[in-house]
């Protein structure tokens, strides 16, 4: 029989097999009943790309959109394995809805473009092109000497 150490109560083996942590699903994280992703960002001279993991999801089930210059990255999960073995029924259900949010400094956000193949969400941040900083003179406005209207009282007579 195994022991639960923390409550010193006896624990049925297949609960503890489950609950062993190298039999948790290492993309999903549950956090208070929700779910995270795994996300990997790359940058390059033109873009960042981001990579996130997430497997079981539906294509239809991503919501992509920018939001006052971030980037929301939102999805609901919700699948269930099912396996029949004569007298033996082994079911596992894992759903909720997971969200990430980046911002978009530096990012040109009409450029974004994502796309959605074997569980893995790429979506590409095109930066923005900066501007070649070129020398220039600024004009001064104003009144040259010979425009200038006469003070009163301040004339000479010959």
């Amino acid at each position: 029989m195994l022991m639960n150490m923390n409550r010193n109560t006896v624990m049925n083996p297949v609960d503890v097999f489950f609950n062993d942590p190298w039999m948790q699903w290492p993309v999903w994280t549950e956090n208070s009943r929700n779910l995270t992703m795994k996300v990997d960002i790359r940058e390059d001279a033109e873009a960042y790309t981001l990579y996130a993991e997430m497997p079981g999801v539906r294509q239809e089930d991503i919501d992509l959109h920018v939001d006052e210059d971030t980037l929301v990255l939102a999805a609901d999960l919700n699948v269930q394995n099912k396996e029949e073995k004569e007298q033996m029924v082994h079911q596992e259900r894992r759903s909720g809805h997971m969200e990430r949010r980046f911002t978009l400094e530096g990012i040109d956000q009409t450029g974004i473009h994502a796309r959605y193949q074997d569980g893995i969400l790429t979506v590409t941040l095109p930066k923005v092109k900066a501007e070649p900083k070129v020398a220039r003179k600024i004009a001064i406005e104003g009144n040259t000497a010979a425009s200038q209207p006469a003070i009163e009282g301040n004339t000479q007579e010959a």
